[in-house]
């Protein structure tokens, strides 16, 4: 396992070589002992805000902000009004931190009080101007997020740029820390319904994120989210500021819109791919933007068509394709196209092509470890068994960094026991490799990494139906109980230690 310096250093080469310039001008704080009480102490010292990214190497996303936000000169001159903190997912007590912001989701970015309380989560997939806009209105607030929903949600008056902080709030990454995931619709339907008309973009944002969840509210929806939306889909100029919503949830948008008026949402569909098929022609939008609204024209396909998707469909993904694949120089920005390229051809049936883009990209990837994975779920779906298990070792064995390597290693078991259960030796060993990995501190048995350990103990259970299984899940988990042991009995880290093979879900 890396020590703290060495973890250091790696994220800094890796901020250096986004460019000199780069590196220079964002003074990314250093995490010190897997804690960021001095990242807080300074910014309480200097009384400014903090800036927390959170994110990994591999991460498709997390390329994407950094090519396309974090590059941006008036995002730099930004980071002088706050204290910003680089927290990789593999660095050093990273996922403990994580824990304590309540961040999962790669990327993650947080604008917090020096205090520690939340003023904004930032949508990710927001265009990086709107970006850089929303950060400068967290940077102008004083109220934090927990306390601005109340304000909201009690009927007090609230400034426009406060109703568009809570519309633009990235609801999709709060991992229950404003509300419980289950209640999320029914407070975005409160707050749609609070918003005043006159913050007319925070309105419609609201409407249309409480309509794209319709799928956890148990009322109908709202008839002004249908409307709102049926307004959008017919004016690509109204729909630009919210596409991030209709890029991500046009399925969701379209069924729930079908709950009023079946006939209504079978136009609303039709209007819907017509608008996905502007915003991939967009030159203004990132590629990468551009390539998902392709992706989001194929799920309002039904399922017999997608099947056998429209030829002329076929065609436009393959031009897309070959066109983003030219056009995209950055390596950084590469590792979130190339991913979603490969995603949408192998959705149109064209394995084989997102075999070859992929293939290609892999000796100049940034992690050419994530591609393998799409190239193991690429055999699966041609049924190529061995293929797949091959691929997906291949990924866990050039995987870097500690809790990168424990996901991969869950994926590489996870392929094994649904592509080669009979191979018990292969299982043993996969679980064994990843288990000596473990660094036998507290700090290991947090977040990302507690849950891959769940899924392999969950899968191991699940597969045990011989002697032989038997025989093979209960040395796994005498191995494992020699680094749980190693753990102070008292802290928490045990118990998720000890019960990671039990078979919880």
């Amino acid at each position: 396992m890396k020590k703290i310096v060495a973890s250091f250093v790696w994220i800094t080469s890796t901020l250096l070589s986004f460019g000199q310039s780069y590196a220079d001008e964002i003074a990314w704080e250093r995490i010190e002992n897997g804690s960021v009480e001095a990242a807080f102490a300074k910014a309480k010292a200097e009384n400014k805000p903090l800036f927390l990214y959170w994110g990994a190497v591999w991460c498709p996303p997390c390329n994407q902000v950094k090519a396309t936000v974090f590059t941006r000169k008036d995002f730099v001159a930004q980071t002088k009004l706050f204290v910003p903190i680089y927290l990789d997912g593999d660095a050093a007590g990273a996922q403990k931190i994580a824990k304590q912001f309540n961040v999962r989701a790669y990327p993650t970015t947080i604008l917090l009080k020096s205090d520690g309380k939340e003023i904004m989560r930032l949508p990710g997939e927001v265009d990086p101007l709107r970006y850089v806009q929303l950060l400068t209105q967290g940077l102008r607030s004083t109220i934090p997020m927990a306390d601005l929903v109340k304000r909201a949600t009690s009927a007090k008056q609230l400034p426009s740029k406060d109703w568009e902080t809570l519309a633009f709030y990235s609801w999709d990454l709060d991992d229950a820390n404003i509300v419980p995931v289950e209640e999320r619709a029914k407070l975005l339907r409160e707050l749609a319904l609070a918003c005043p008309e006159k913050a007319a973009v925070a309105k419609q944002r609201l409407l249309l994120k409480a309509l794209a969840l319709h799928g956890t509210d148990k009322q109908l929806p709202l008839k002004q989210s249908v409307d709102v939306f049926a307004t959008l889909v017919k004016d690509n100029r109204l729909a630009r500021p919210l596409y991030d919503i209709v890029l991500n949830s046009p399925r969701q948008l379209v069924e729930a819109t079908a709950k009023l008026d079946k006939t209504r949402s079978e136009t609303l569909g039709t209007l819907t791919s017509s608008l996905l098929d502007a915003a991939a022609d967009d030159s203004s939008l990132s590629w990468n933007d551009r390539l998902q609204a392709l992706s989001s024209k194929y799920t309002l396909l039904s399922e017999t068509q997608k099947k056998a998707p429209p030829s002329t469909w076929v065609t436009q993904v393959k031009l897309a394709v070959a066109a983003a694949n030219n056009a995209v120089k950055s390596k950084f920005e590469r590792q979130s196209v190339i991913p979603s390229a490969a995603d949408l051809l192998a959705s149109y049936g064209l394995i084989e092509e997102s075999n070859q883009l992929l293939n290609a990209e892999l000796p100049r990837a940034v992690a050419p470890y994530y591609h393998m994975l799409v190239l193991a779920a690429n055999a699966k779906k041609q049924n190529k068994p061995a293929a797949a298990v091959d691929w997906a070792q291949k990924a866990y064995e050039s995987a870097q960094g500690s809790a990168t390597k424990i996901q991969w290693g869950a994926s590489y078991v996870h392929q094994l026991i649904e592509m080669a259960p009979t191979e018990a030796s292969r299982i043993e060993s996969a679980v064994v490799s990843i288990i000596q990995g473990l660094e036998p501190i507290p700090e290991t048995f947090y977040e990302r990494n507690a849950r891959s350990l769940n899924r392999i103990g969950v899968q191991l259970i699940k597969w045990n139906k011989s002697p032989e299984q038997a025989a093979v899940l209960q040395r796994v988990r005498t191995e494992l109980d020699r680094v749980c042991r190693k753990l102070p009995p008292a802290d928490p880290a045990r118990a998720v230690c000890d019960s990671s093979f039990n078979g919880a879900t």
